[in-house]
């Protein structure tokens, strides 16, 4: 028994591109009703937010004010405790001079020790 190349495009191929398609169909019926959904979803929480931003102005005021306080207290705090760059970088090459300093000492010591 022969099999032609009809044959192979009418029972194999065609039911597989229709299997195909119908997938993809299906994944973009899908995917268009989750995107709507999220679409409203997100335009119910903006409308959420309008009226929060409308109605609590004053309470929105306070909340701002007790961040920037809290934003200030913790500036002044990390102030006090952390060193600046440039007092780290003075620290630095003052160690690095007396490093320099202590090693010019012992290599004209070196000579000393070297011929007892």
């Amino acid at each position: 028994m022969v099999m032609d190349l009809g044959w192979w495009i009418a029972v194999i191929f065609i039911p597989v591109i229709g299997g195909l398609f119908w997938m993809i169909w299906g994944i973009r019926k899908t995917q268009t009703e989750t995107n709507e959904r999220v679409i409203a979803t997100i335009n119910e929480i903006a409308r959420s937010i309008r009226s929060d931003i409308i109605l609590g102005d004053e309470k929105n005021r306070a909340q701002v004010d007790g961040l920037r306080k809290e934003l200030s207290d913790y500036k002044l705090e990390a102030s006090k405790e952390f060193v600046a760059m440039e007092t780290l970088r003075e620290w630095r090459r003052e160690f690095h001079d007396d490093l320099s300093k202590i090693n010019n000492k012992l290599d004209r010591m070196a000579p000393i020790g070297a011929a007892e």
